[in-house]
């Protein structure tokens, strides 16, 4: 399994994700190009971040309590409340998680339906303070339900360290977000239940027991170790079952739907790793 510190940014070729055939225990094989020049504005690339050793100093980092390397729920909890932003439009609030950072601008992945159709968009650090975003365009993520966003700031904020393994049935995981019922921040622990063999339209693939309300959609789901593993985007028991659909249009069965209704679902990390495209030309 790899973890990458978002610290600087790599550039990830396209063309070049590939994954394993089955997900089983095998992590989704990414290969990454790296290079230091300015990145051409038409070039097709990905800026996310090259891994960097992080200095003792470093606000960001967390050194684990436990003598097998894994995060407190405690600790889990402070990683995620670091990278979790509030994202508010005019009509709409939801989630977000600090993805990268590149001199003073910072990218935030989000569902896509957390800013569907929104004029403006504001996101709001763990410091309190408040932000004018924009949607990236051009990003390659138009089938799933994510969208990528960016914001300036000279302030120094902490991006997740991301890991690109599928993660394993039963993995301990805390989830991140802003609960509108509460009007906070809150941060739910749970297991990983159901991995899908194939994803579910939209994305979806990992399901989850932690409690994912209203407004935590875009929310970062940390596993054990401290790295961002997916994005919050269903919560368990909706209304319909429209959502337990294959991307090829297939469904599952209604034993599989019956027990992935009593679940959270969310969007892999390695989902969109493998498709996003900042700098399309």
């Amino acid at each position: 399994m790899k973890y990458f510190a978002l610290v600087t940014f790599l550039v990830l070729v396209p063309n070049l994700c590939i994954a394993s055939s089955s997900w089983g225990d095998k992590p989704l094989a990414l290969r990454y190009a790296y290079r230091t020049q300015e990145l051409h504005p038409n070039s097709p690339v990905l800026p996310l971040a090259k891994a960097t050793p992080v200095s003792d100093t470093n606000p960001c980092k967390i050194e684990p309590e436990k003598e097998n390397g894994e995060f407190t729920e405690k600790q889990l909890q402070t990683l995620a409340s670091k990278t979790t932003v509030k994202v508010t439009s005019q009509n709409n609030r939801g989630s977000g998680t600090l993805l990268a950072k590149q001199g003073n601008t910072y990218l935030v992945i989000t569902n896509a339906h957390v800013v569907r159709g929104v004029n403006s968009i504001r996101v709001q650090t763990a410091d309190g303070q408040t932000y004018s975003a924009k949607i990236v365009p051009k990003t390659n993520l138009q089938k799933y339900d994510l969208a990528l966003l960016k914001f300036q700031t000279n302030q120094n904020y902490c991006p997740a360290d991301v890991s690109e393994a599928i993660p394993d049935l039963n993995t301990p995981v805390v989830a991140g977000g802003f609960s509108v019922e509460k009007g906070e921040m809150v941060f739910q622990p749970g297991v990983v239940k159901n991995v899908s063999d194939r994803p579910l339209k939209e994305g979806y693939q990992i399901g989850y027991t932690s409690n994912i309300s209203q407004g935590m959609s875009g929310g970062p789901i940390i596993n054990s170790h401290g790295s961002l593993i997916g994005i919050n985007g269903r919560s368990s028991y909706p209304i319909l079952n429209t959502g337990y659909v294959y991307e090829d249009g297939s469904r599952p069965t209604e034993a599989q739907i019956k027990q992935w209704r009593s679940v959270s679902w969310g969007i892999p990390v390695a989902t969109f790793l493998c498709h996003l495209c900042v700098l399309c030309g």
